[in-house]
């Protein structure tokens, strides 16, 4: 049976990306990573892998389930400035005119959420600031901690650490 982890960030905060990176197979070693955040409840469990986990900004919204479903599961939590996350999120509906206070009201809402689970100070949480992932000793360490039998890939890091995942929320589309 796959070991299990859970990415909890706020919108625009890298999941997209951790998705992505926490999706490969290094060795004899493999992890699959959704960012999807709709099946979280229940997440497929794709047996030929060895870790199986969730990178979405809307894991929040199930962690109590998460956590009595697989209270042995590794959970992280991206930590953003929830102004800088609501200048990004506006900055990605380029055509639209967003009520920026609501959006900043549901932002620090899910803040308040990310909040209450890591005060359960459950040893299994661990909190990261969304700044550090840029730096490639930050990532390896977090990686170690969520998939720790998945050996470090400094080749794929030199490829991914250049990309920039930013789905765009009128489209659904990574843009080129």
């Amino acid at each position: 049976m796959p070991e299990r982890f859970f990415i909890f960030a706020l919108p625009r905060s890298r999941t997209a990306w951790l998705a992505n990176w926490f999706t490969q197979t290094t060795g004899n070693v493999s992890s699959f990573c959704m960012h999807d955040g709709f099946r979280t409840p229940d997440l497929p469990c794709p047996l030929n892998y060895d870790y199986v986990g969730n990178s979405d900004s809307s894991n929040i919204l199930h962690a109590v389930t998460l956590e009595k479903r697989w209270p042995e599961a590794r959970y992280l939590v991206v930590r953003r400035d929830v102004d800088d996350v609501v200048k990004a999120a506006i900055a990605s509906l380029q055509f639209l005119e967003p009520d920026t206070s609501a959006i900043k009201d549901r932002v620090r809402r899910l803040d308040q959420m990310q909040d209450a689970l890591l005060a359960r100070r459950r040893p299994e949480v661990m909190a990261i600031g969304y700044e550090e992932l840029s730096e490639e000793g930050v990532l390896e360490y977090v990686q170690q901690w969520l998939t720790p039998r998945l050996p470090w890939n400094h080749d794929r890091w030199l490829l991914l650490s250049q990309m920039k995942m930013v789905i765009d929320s009128t489209t659904y589309e990574v843009p080129v």
